[in-house]
């Protein structure tokens, strides 16, 4: 560029360039203009979806869970320390019986640590 004039040997290359690059908007998207009203129309259906409590953020999901895995493993080891002192010397169908019985002990306690947590 000399004082107020383009060379139009160097700019209409470049140009042709630009046009043959394309844009980094997402397919389907023609305008930035475009883009944005999708964000936000994106956006908003998540916030309708967390106000109908149909999701939960991902802290709070994460959150959960280790609550949960924690309550299971706990309740493992329990099984794991007190079950084996309590069947020593018990014949064979006694044992499953118990085995049995503290299976579904653990899974109704379970239940309700789920249930409490919604």
């Amino acid at each position: 560029m000399t004082g107020n004039r383009v060379d139009t040997g160097i700019l209409i290359p470049e140009l042709f360039k630009t046009l043959a690059a394309g844009s980094n908007l997402p397919p389907g998207v023609a305008t930035p203009q475009d883009w944005l009203a999708t964000e936000k129309a994106r956006r908003e259906a998540i916030r309708r979806q967390e106000d109908e409590n149909s999701v939960m953020p991902t802290a709070e999901a994460i959150f959960r869970a280790g609550t949960f895995w924690g309550f299971v493993l706990s309740e493992l080891e329990r099984f794991a320390r007190e079950l084996p002192p309590a069947l020593a010397g018990l014949p064979v169908e006694p044992i499953a019986a118990r085995i049995e019985t503290e299976v579904e002990n653990i899974r109704r306690r379970l239940e309700n640590s789920v249930d409490n947590m919604k």
